[in-house]
């Protein structure tokens, strides 16, 4: 998917920052702004450029709580088998009724 939609979104601030090194990756750092958050993306360099680090920064709080994530090791045409998202309830599992959406609840009177 094309996420750059969403992430360009209410944007106020965009700066590429410089080169940087993340788990011995040459990457360029970027650094987006908008209103209440912050968030940084370093992107490998060359033919390949895959996110490598994220840091979301919240502006709107004393703290300016931050989460970071990072990846490697990109695969991007994987091999999964079907039986990996296959549901098996352990032994001692029961049904839980759900009430379907627009579905009238109670007696009726």
């Amino acid at each position: 998917r094309n996420a750059f939609p969403l992430l360009s979104q209410d944007l106020t601030l965009a700066v590429v920052v410089g080169k940087a090194v993340v788990d011995g990756v040459k990457c360029d750092h970027l650094l987006f702004g908008r209103p209440g958050v912050d968030f940084q993306v370093w992107v490998t360099e060359g033919r390949e450029p895959w996110p490598r680090k994220y840091v979301v920064t919240e502006m709107d709080t004393p703290s300016r709580l931050s989460i970071t994530t990072t990846f490697s090791n990109w695969n991007v045409s994987p091999i999964v088998d079907d039986a990996q998202f296959r549901f098996v309830p352990p032994k001692d599992a029961s049904a839980i009724p759900f009430i379907l959406p627009g579905t009238q609840v109670g007696s009726g009177r």
